[in-house]
């Protein structure tokens, strides 16, 4: 599995154990808005709630930070840096609408960040709960997920032909639905993930060579 760096331009994580937590405030503010109908993450809060719009505009700021805190700029699904696949958004892992789960809205383990292409364009209103239960550790999820799973034991990296290449593990029903729901294994994001590494290994071998010849310059030739 690839070690996150400043300089990788892709990343696959899991967030197991990293969970983050509201504080005092934060919590007071959440509860004041339920009960959780669909709407009051961004959009228009109920009339009979005592919250102030800008109280919960904080707490969605706060998340994000805490978020970019736990799992850097990588996107949750794709893997890859914002650099190269645009900012990123808080994404519900179980879909927060009112025909979904708005119960767990707040939930800190339903939250990622995720890429605007794997957030909209693919996972949409997705629904990733094969089984509910009341409290939402105790559901079973039918894609990989990143607070929850290893992603280790259910994809594999293959590399072939100068291409790195994701596959599912053979027992991995969830591997299989998350490459698929996130067209990891297709042409374009496959060219994409091995274009970045080779870009990004020849910048980092010549920054080596920039600071050896700096280095050679400065303590073995006399000026």
């Amino acid at each position: 599995m690839l070690k996150a760096k400043k300089d990788k331009p892709f990343f696959f994580q899991s967030l197991q154990g990293k969970q983050f937590k509201y504080f005092k405030k934060e919590q007071k503010i959440i509860n004041g808005l339920f009960p959780l109908t669909g709407g009051e993450f961004e959009g228009k809060i109920k009339a009979t709630s005592k919250v102030m719009r800008k109280d919960r505009d904080y707490v969605i700021t706060k998340i994000k930070t805490k978020l970019e805190t736990i799992q850097g700029h990588y996107c949750i699904y794709c893997g890859l840096h914002k650099n190269h696949c645009g900012p990123l958004e808080r994404e519900h892992i179980a879909p927060k609408g009112h025909k979904s789960y708005p119960q767990f809205m707040f939930e800190p383990t339903n939250l990622a960040l995720a890429c605007h292409h794997c957030n909209y364009d693919l996972k949409k209103e997705q629904n990733t709960i094969s089984k509910l239960n009341t409290l939402y550790s105790k559901c079973t999820f039918n894609i990989v997920h990143p607070y929850f799973d290893n992603i280790e034991r259910h994809i594999s990296f293959v590399t072939k032909n100068g291409q790195i290449l994701i596959k599912s593990k053979p027992y991995s029903r969830k591997g299989r639905n998350y490459i698929n729901l996130f067209e990891l294994d297709s042409v374009h994001k496959t060219e994409k993930r091995s274009g970045l590494l080779i870009v990004n290994e020849v910048t980092t071998l010549k920054k080596y060579d920039k600071l050896l010849e700096e280095a050679l310059l400065k303590k073995y030739i006399k000026k």
